[in-house]
């Protein structure tokens, strides 16, 4: 790799044309078909088709064409490290996260429907604390990820 321009752009020299890796990640910039591996992303360096998916960031983060393709239950859970790390009054946070484990506990036990019931109800307390014990802002995003997690599980993702 070089860095020929001195302006943190690194290049390889290969067969054919000069492949361009902005973010160093040893994937490239797609140069019309002619630079591999290609990377999806090159402006940033966890984004690339070796990553790991990371659920809930709305980014394709392993460069499959796919955004977030991720189980309900690792989508569940995703969502209560997010709800434990947001300052909720704690007795809210408690009833919420028990909601939400004992939807993944339904999942494991591929029983749908007490999971979408469960999540039912934690839609139906975020609803309640509305404007109390959770902001507007938090509300909203916990109700657009369950809504995408109970689609998910009504077509058997």
């Amino acid at each position: 790799l070089d860095d020929p321009d001195c302006e943190g752009n690194l290049y390889t020299e290969r067969e054919g044309p000069l492949c361009v890796d902005a973010d160093g990640d040893n994937y490239y910039a797609d140069n019309e078909g002619q630079c591999a591996p290609v990377d999806c992303d090159d402006t940033d360096a966890t984004i690339n088709p070796n990553a790991p998916e990371i659920c809930l960031d709305n980014q394709d983060n392993n460069c499959d064409g796919q955004i977030d393709e991720c189980t309900p239950e690792e989508n569940v859970q995703v969502l209560i490290e997010q709800l434990q790390s947001e300052e909720v009054h704690e007795g809210t946070e408690g009833s919420l996260v028990s909601k939400l484990e004992n939807a993944i506990k339904s999942l494991d036990r591929e029983n749908q429907i007490a999971a979408l019931n469960q999540l039912g109800a934690f839609e139906n307390e975020v609803e309640a604390q509305r404007g109390n014990h959770l902001t507007e802002e938090q509300a909203d995003y916990l109700l657009e990820v369950v809504a995408g997690i109970r689609a998910d599980i009504d077509t058997g993702v």
